[in-house]
């Protein structure tokens, strides 16, 4: 989580465009939390 923190604060606060590795860490970021949150749930 502190990969995608760190992922969007800096895209909030500068103009560059994200890498491509930057894209896919807070892709597998996201996918993790959403299976974590979905099993819990369930």
């Amino acid at each position: 989580m502190d990969k995608l923190r760190e992922t969007v604060v800096g895209f909030g606060t500068g103009n560059e465009e994200l890498t491509r590795e930057e894209i896919e860490t807070a892709r597998a970021l996201s996918r993790h939390d959403h299976r974590h949150t979905g099993g819990a749930a369930a």
